[in-house]
């Protein structure tokens, strides 16, 4: 079973509460973030007073619970067909949540709905489709109306970042992102550190300088798992990129250089292009990649 402490921070996002409140008499929110984290348990009355001060009951709890990783789950399925340009997978997925739709089954909700835009979205994109530019604004104006975002709303808009021009993406983060009040919390939508690293290079590739640090210095503050690679090595290529503007180029390089064949060592040649393409795009000489 997936861990029930993200559905909570999930719930306790969208609800406007603080872990400080959430928490007060029950746990420390060291503890609160363990738990979300999946790195401890509580006891069945402790959880269930979180669930209470979320004005829930546990039927409730356990409905939301279900809707937050059956959409987790198929946000992971976009963020691979984007990868790979799978747009059969990406009918079949738009397939299955058009036909849930039309069934109007009891249990859609809007965040089955805004999954349901964002594949539409998605796969105009990839095949170029003529409606492209419409169902992308469609997710726009959804995306806009959010004064939260979830760890699935990140998602959503990191997959159409790319078809975005940075002043829309700008404008639809600078709510959200001044919700957030401390970046260190543990506990904090990892979507969000994705987001803020395109929106980095972006603003560079656009030589948007201020821009760009802005953006830089929310990646030195957002919190990242240090026993996670895959978030150290990205971390490491944010900081190269930002020292071959700032300080040592030949260093900066020999390092990117060194972060991109790992990651065709570690056979994530999607990730490995990806930070190749950015390179190219902002004019950072990188030799040949080692397959």
């Amino acid at each position: 079973m997936e861990n029930l402490g993200q559905a909570l921070d999930w719930v306790r996002r969208n609800r406007n509460m603080t872990i400080e409140t959430l928490c007060e008499g029950v746990m420390s929110p060291s503890s609160y973030s363990r738990l979300v984290n999946g790195k401890t348990f509580v006891s069945s009355k402790s959880f269930m007073t979180l669930i209470f001060r979320l004005n829930m009951t546990f039927a409730m709890f356990l409905q939301d619970y279900h809707n937050f990783f059956q959409n987790r789950h198929d946000y992971a399925l976009l963020i691979h067909a984007q990868a790979y340009e799978d747009t059969e997978m990406l009918s079949a997925l738009l397939e299955t949540y058009y036909h849930q739709k039309q069934e109007q089954n009891k249990d859609w909700n809007n965040f089955d709905e805004r999954l349901l835009k964002v594949t539409a979205a998605l796969l105009d994109q990839l095949q170029e489709s003529p409606d492209a530019a419409t169902s992308l604004e469609a997710v726009k104006l959804e995306l806009a109306t959010l004064s939260h975002f979830t760890d699935n709303d990140f998602t959503a808009f990191h997959l159409l970042l790319p078809y975005l021009a940075l002043t829309e993406a700008d404008e639809i983060l600078q709510v959200p992102l001044g919700k957030v009040t401390n970046l260190q919390e543990p506990a904090l939508p990892e979507g969000l550190y994705h987001v803020c690293g395109d929106l980095f290079t972006r603003h560079l590739i656009a030589d948007n300088i201020e821009q760009a640090e802005f953006y830089y210095q929310k990646l030195t503050e957002i919190y990242i798992d240090p026993t996670d690679f895959n978030w150290k090595i990205s971390r490491k290529i944010h900081q190269s990129i930002w020292q071959y503007f700032t300080s040592d180029q030949d260093l900066a390089c020999q390092k990117l250089q060194r972060l991109i064949e790992l990651y065709g060592e570690l056979e994530l040649s999607h990730l490995q292009e990806k930070t190749r393409q950015t390179c190219v795009a902002l004019g950072v000489p990188i030799g040949e990649v080692i397959r």
